[in-house]
């Protein structure tokens, strides 16, 4: 450098002789700072006003005073200087170009000084975008360092999109705005900021007219609280630019000017896109380190509800403590739907779990994602989520929560995520303990069936519960066998659990196995039967209505005492083959299947053989039309009444008579024959109630 200021005196010395002289300079249109001085004028340090060079970038001006002379050269990006001398010389216009000239070398080292600033201002803030965490800190540093290397700029600030109410919102600044900028609020398109941010555009304002333009759309308290902050002395140019992330326009980084002229110019702009994409830098990397952190929190507080969860679950004190767990946890009221035992835990006044099985069924059975239902209750829809809780590819119940969209937290996700995991194991355990339990009470009424020792059986009556002083109902329930076991398991837990709740005391036996439910009711002696009986009917048809499963219902008969169990089972038994042989589903009182008990164990086949035996004689009847067949089944229907089953088919009796007689014919029997008559009748009555 003092090479280049050697050159400089040089050539002004070969001007200007002996005469003394002052180099002065301005960088960024500040003030003049002395950079020579003769020792013969070093007393002279009047400073020369900044307001003669104006900013250009290429202005040169010769000016004489009483006592000295000044010569005035501008140069490209803000950089100025005055030759004061202390003579008068004529200097022509090609002495003063080649001054400056002269000083170009100067210019250039001092730019290139000025861009290695920054450069270092730049690695200096990207080191701190690596290294600090506080995001807020951090975005008023990138401030800072932006004015510090514009430094015409007076002051800056880093405008940020609040989407939840649509504003831009004051997030860091610099350079002298107090607290009340905070109370500033800028819509969308308001202003020189709003309009940055609508357009996604850079903006650079030199002339007040255009800056007092764009302004005016501001809201009267915005422009309030604005000139509150900051005091805006001859505002003379504001370079604003936008800042995005991930290609969304999410802040404005806005910058000012005060003074006499307007010296922020494209560079200064350029610079400022620079910082401007650090800052998008430092927003992308707190999303991401906030991202991580709440992801590590989450990680961390997932631990911490499992292993909540597992020590509850360790006690085997049932789903009741695990809810009081989950209702600690999530921030809504919550209830749990077991569908094993057919039970709500907690409670939900707006859901009626019995009327809601059925499609909760449908949609989530297949579906084991948790997701957001509508359930509508008295006209008004209410909105919940539902985590399944599925078990062995079944599912066993559900978890839901009252809430919607906008108040479902993270940790109310994971909460009930793992609590529906801890749900599937207890239910499971439990499932599995009543299975043993099942199976025990299996064993224990096959002896009591096969046993005929009054003493034995009035002892594994007492193991059994049965009171023997009562009368006794034997009930069997089948269900259609499916191909997944765990879901007939499931439906027979859910049954049996239904039958207990309705005839906690009526029944003390109450067990399923393999497809079968077995029911042994006990009666006083005054009581009806009929009226258990039609309260088991309703019970399972509201059963399978909600659980969409065929059941077949086979009733034995009342007997007064405790040894008769196993006829009343028995019977029961043959009641449910008779609706298996029927292919019907229903209930069924062995009292009422009448003559049907000679035919339970024929197949339909057989049946079918049977009477087609019998009419096929009739079948042949191609040589005209009289309807035989009809005839003979119209004769027995009206208990062999000539007269009534005349008028049933609209013929005279003598026409009933010729029928009667070709049929006897055809088949080669006598009405008067006490066989015949029985092997037709019977052919009619299985073709009625078998085989139509």
């Amino acid at each position: 450098m003092s090479d280049l200021l050697a050159n400089m005196k040089g050539y002004l010395t070969s001007i200007i002789k002996n005469s003394s002289y002052q180099i002065w300079t301005s960088i960024d249109s500040a003030n003049f700072n002395m950079i020579f001085s003769s020792s013969l004028c070093s007393s002279l340090t009047y400073t020369p006003p900044t307001s003669l060079h104006n900013g250009s970038d290429s202005f040169q001006k010769h000016i004489a005073y009483e006592e000295f002379e000044e010569i005035y050269l501008s140069f490209p990006n803000r950089y100025a200087f005055v030759v004061r001398i202390f003579a008068k010389h004529d200097w022509t216009p090609q002495q003063i170009k080649k001054l400056s000239a002269n000083f170009s070398p100067y210019v250039l080292q001092k730019k290139l000084e000025r861009h290695e600033h920054i450069l270092n201002v730049l690695m200096k803030s990207i080191k701190e975008i690596s290294l600090l965490q506080d995001s807020d800190y951090l975005l008023t540093r990138i401030l800072e360092n932006a004015l510090s290397v514009i430094s015409v700029a007076d002051m800056g600030v880093l405008w940020m999109f609040d989407s939840s109410t649509e504003f831009l919102l004051p997030r860091a600044w610099s350079g002298g705005p107090n607290n009340e900028i905070q109370n500033m609020k800028m819509k969308v398109g308001e202003g020189i900021i709003g309009k940055t941010f609508q357009h996604n555009k850079s903006y650079m304002y030199t002339n007040l007219e255009d800056i007092v333009r764009d302004s005016s759309t501001m809201t009267d308290d915005n422009i309030h609280y604005l000139n509150q902050s900051y005091t805006f002395t001859h505002i003379q140019s504001i370079i604003s630019v936008p800042i995005c992330m991930e290609e969304q326009t999410v802040c404005v980084l806005i910058i000012y000017q005060n003074g006499t002229t307007p010296l922020l110019n494209e560079e200064d702009k350029e610079l400022l896109e620079s910082f401007s994409d650090q800052v998008s830098i430092a927003l992308l990397n707190s999303a991401l380190f906030e991202d991580v952190k709440k992801q590590n929190e989450l990680l961390i507080r997932r631990d911490q509800i499992h292993r909540t969860f597992m020590n509850v679950s360790l006690q085997s004190k049932g789903i009741e403590p695990i809810l009081t767990e989950l209702r600690r946890m999530v921030t809504s009221p919550v209830t749990i739907v077991d569908f094993v035992d057919n039970k709500t835990y907690g409670f939900l006044k707006f859901l009626d779990v019995d009327t809601k099985t059925a499609e909760f069924h449908t949609h989530f059975v297949l579906h084991t994602k948790a997701c957001f239902y509508t359930i509508e209750s008295h006209n008004q829809k209410h909105s919940v989520y539902i985590q399944p809780i599925h078990g062995i590819d079944t599912l066993l119940g559900l978890v839901i929560l009252q809430t919607n969209q906008e108040d479902l937290s993270s940790l109310d996700q994971v909460a009930l995520e793992q609590s529906s995991s801890v749900i599937a194991l207890e239910m499971l355990k439990k499932q599995t303990l009543v299975d043993l339990f099942y199976k025990r009470t299996h064993e224990l009424f096959s002896e009591y069936l096969s046993c005929y020792d009054t003493t034995l059986l009035y002892q594994k009556a007492n193991e059994l519960n049965i009171d023997t002083k009562k009368h006794i109902l034997v009930a069997l329930i089948t269900i259609r066998s499916q191909a997944d076991l765990q879901l007939l398991n499931l439906h027979l837990h859910r049954l049996v659990s239904d039958i207990k709740s309705v005839f906690s005391l009526k029944a003390p036996v109450v067990y399923g196995f393999d497809t079968k439910v077995t029911i042994v009711f006990t009666l006083d002696s005054y009581e009806d039967h009929h009226a258990i009986i039609k309260q088991l009917e309703d019970s399972l048809s509201k059963w399978r209505y909600y659980n969409e499963c065929h059941v077949k219902i086979g009733i034995g008969s009342r007997y007064s005492h405790f040894t008769q169990i196993e006829k009343s089972y028995s019977e029961a038994e043959k009641a449910v083959s008779y609706l298996l042989s029927q292919q019907q589903d229903g209930c069924m009182l062995y009292e009422e299947i009448g003559i049907n008990r000679l035919f339970i164990n024929q197949s339909k086949e057989e049946v079918k053989t049977f009477i087609d035996e019998v009419f096929v004689p009739l079948k042949n009847n191609h040589l005209n039309d009289e309807p035989l067949e009809q005839t003979l089944e119209a004769y027995f229907d009206n208990n062999r009444s000539a007269s009534l089953t005349a008028k049933q088919l609209h013929i005279h009796v003598n026409t009933l008579y010729q029928r009667l007689k070709k049929i006897e014919d055809k088949m080669n029997i006598s009405f008067t024959n006490s066989e015949h008559l029985l092997k037709v009748q019977l052919a009619c009555y299985l073709k009625k109630f078998h085989y139509s």
